[in-house]
């Protein structure tokens, strides 16, 4: 038998696995040596480009208005548009520059919001001068008329002002067929007294020459006022001062007070009182509260304060307190809190009654019935 000749197949090589190609992170040229950047880091970094390109316009746009606003401001001042006290202007505002410097350290990031408040603080410095400079005319600014006694920046010179006392009262007959009578007063600081009088239908003891005091009158009513004098300014007083009011328990009262900071001691007890305002930066108030009036109506507004309310018994109280910390000690006077607004006991029976409302960050507060 023949032999079969086999023919062999050539074995076929076996089929190496493809390998995928490795991704490498994304170099970029312009690092430094060979560093290798992601793009997460090339994205911070052009973002922080585009910062530094921004803050360069910025300072470039603020720097060129600079020189504009300077400019212009020469030429008004040249031709005698305008009249600029710049050194007073400065003296006056210079706090202000505390507030745009914190401002441009918050918004650091924002350069645009830094160069607004730069703009804004030099336009403040420059009106500002306008009306320093124009303290001897009236202030003609863009067109409109302005009277100088609007901006007057008042006499450095507290001790004209406050030196001696001033006293005066009003005719008792200025409260014939009067049924209600007010008071507004304005007062720097210091300690505020009132009182009773049967003698005048108002009388004062006030310091030196601070008012001009009015009254107008209308058919059923009368307001005694008490205008500043012209030119002064409160923010040049530094002393504490005493101011004494009287006021006729024949008609009912509504009395106003502004104060920076006061000490108060208001003997209301005698007198009709419907409507009691006090608006103040902070006090130390002690009111007397009587039962003529079938409802009183107290309203402090203040930053912070001590309040003293003496009322007799059987006059219901009732406060409503906005603040953060003053009203603790009312639960603990038998106070009763409804909706926000604390009563006292057997209110809604009382036949007078007196409404306590109080606003400021910080109070404390003492009802006592006697």
């Amino acid at each position: 038998m023949d032999d079969q000749q086999q023919t062999s197949q050539p074995e076929q090589p076996k089929a190496q696995p493809t390998s995928q190609p490795k991704l490498e992170p994304q170099r970029d040229s312009s690092a430094k040596g060979s560093a290798v950047l992601t793009s997460a880091e090339i994205e911070e970094r052009d973002k922080a480009l585009r910062r530094r390109r921004h803050k360069q316009i910025a300072d470039g746009i603020g720097v060129g208005l600079t020189f504009i606003a300077i400019g212009v401001v020469w030429l008004l001042v040249k031709f005698g548009y305008i009249n600029i006290s710049i050194i007073s202007a400065l003296f006056d505002l210079w706090p202000l520059i505390f507030v745009v410097v914190g401002v441009n350290i918050i918004f650091r990031r924002f350069p645009y919001i830094g160069l607004i408040t730069w703009v804004l603080f030099i336009a403040a410095i420059l009106l500002y001068g306008t009306m320093v400079g124009s303290r001897d005319r009236d202030l003609d600014f863009f067109g409109m008329t302005l009277p100088w006694s609007i901006v007057e920046r008042g006499d450095r010179n507290a001790d004209a002002w406050v030196s001696g006392i001033t006293s005066g009262s009003f005719a008792l007959s200025d409260l014939d067929g009067i049924d209600k009578a007010s008071v507004d007063i304005a007062l720097p600081a210091g300690t505020f007294k009132v009182g009773l009088t049967d003698q005048s239908a108002m009388s004062y003891v006030v310091p030196g020459k601070l008012y001009q005091v009015g009254s107008r009158r209308s058919e059923s009513a009368i307001a005694y006022n008490f205008n500043p004098e012209e030119g002064l300014r409160f923010d040049d007083i530094h002393e504490k001062l005493d101011y004494d009011l009287y006021l006729n328990p024949k008609v009912k009262w509504d009395l106003k007070v502004d104060a920076g900071a006061m000490e108060s001691d208001m003997s209301l007890e005698k007198i009709p009182v419907e409507r009691l305002q006090i608006n103040m930066g902070a006090g130390d108030l002690d009111l007397r509260m009587g039962n003529l009036v079938e409802r009183s109506t107290v309203e402090i507004n203040c930053g912070a304060t001590s309040i003293r309310l003496v009322v007799p018994e059987g006059v219901g109280v009732s406060v409503d307190y906005k603040g953060i910390v003053g009203d603790q000690s009312l639960s603990s006077n038998g106070f009763i809190k409804e909706d926000g607004i604390y009563y006292s006991e057997g209110y809604d029976q009382s036949e007078e009654q007196i409404e306590l409302v109080i606003k400021s960050a910080v109070a404390e507060i003492d009802v006592i019935f006697q």
